[in-house]
């Protein structure tokens, strides 16, 4: 997971081309929403389901805390900035896809 400009270092001690962006899929921000509201609601993990469309505060149990903390692990995930904004106005999986996908500049895969 690197971001744009940074670069592997090669074994001879010089630098390769830049690593490329990070792929912004459906999956994956589903998996870091669910990974997160099974660390807040450990006693609900067996029976969660969340998709794409599930809401971030009835079906993931999400706060405004557990929503800070989802909104950093998202930028830090897919290597860009989001607007804070953003915690109020997401209701679903979706919707913090299309955030991530506008900040990056990258469509979802």
């Amino acid at each position: 997971m690197a971001v744009t400009g940074e670069t592997e270092p090669a074994t001879d001690g010089e630098s390769v081309a830049p690593l490329s962006l990070k792929e912004i899929s459906a999956e994956e921000v589903v998996a870091l929403t669910r990974a997160l509201a099974e660390e807040m609601h450990p006693q609900k993990a067996a029976s969660m389901e969340l998709t794409l469309d599930s809401s971030l505060e009835l079906d993931a149990g999400l706060d405004s805390l557990g929503r800070v903390e989802l909104l950093m692990r998202l930028e830090k995930a897919f290597g860009v900035h989001l607007p804070e904004q953003m915690l109020a106005n997401a209701e679903t999986p979706r919707d913090l896809l299309r955030e991530v996908s506008a900040a990056s500049g990258r469509a979802p895969v």
